[in-house]
């Protein structure tokens, strides 16, 4: 009984919190490079595209939830695969962002955040062979905020399982940097 009343009130807390946050949608483009592009340059630079809800729990300190595609394609002068490959990589991150306020003064705010998620691979080689899987990893990001316009940079890691089946990571995709651009909508005035 104790359990559940004191759930109950940290929920009630959490929604007290969250029914008064400043809530904002950011939406936009991203520019992808996966870890091994110098390397063995297997998989050639992508493109994509994310949605970030998000709310300002406390002052200078955001939580969102990063929901994106990244389109990767085989470098075709690459002897890694015989086939030309796509990769679609789709991203569910809960992030923790820290804006700067406080100690830069102007109207550009940086800010840097973590994320933790789940990042989802699907592989489709020209020869019909398909494989999909499912990762995780954490992105740490920075960034800067100028009015309703956002750029940042994440550089994503993801857990080093062997998956010597389809090869898709650790070898092609273990890390990714990620480059955004994008707009802040404030949802509550």
């Amino acid at each position: 009984m104790k359990t559940k009343v004191f759930a109950m009130g940290i929920a009630l807390m959490l929604l007290s919190v969250v029914g008064f946050a400043q809530w904002k949608l950011g939406v936009g483009i991203s520019g992808s490079m996966p870890g091994s592009y110098f390397s063995d340059k297997a998989i050639d630079l992508g493109y994509g595209f994310y949605i970030q809800p998000k709310c300002e729990v406390v002052k200078n300190f955001e939580l969102g939830f990063d929901a994106g595609v990244t389109f990767l394609n085989t470098d075709k002068n690459s002897d890694a695969d015989e086939n030309d490959t796509q990769y679609r990589v789709i991203s569910g991150v809960i992030r923790g962002i820290y804006t700067m306020n406080d100690l830069f003064e102007g109207e550009i705010t940086p800010y840097a955040g973590v994320g933790i998620g789940s990042y989802y691979f699907h592989r489709k080689t020209d020869g019909g062979n398909e494989f999909n899987y499912l990762d995780g990893g954490v992105s740490p990001q920075i960034g800067a905020k100028y009015k309703m316009f956002d750029v940042s940079a994440t550089y994503t890691f993801l857990s080093p399982k062997e998956n010597p089946k389809d090869k898709i990571t650790p070898d092609y995709a273990s890390t990714l940097f990620t480059v955004n651009l994008g707009v802040n909508l404030n949802l509550s005035k």
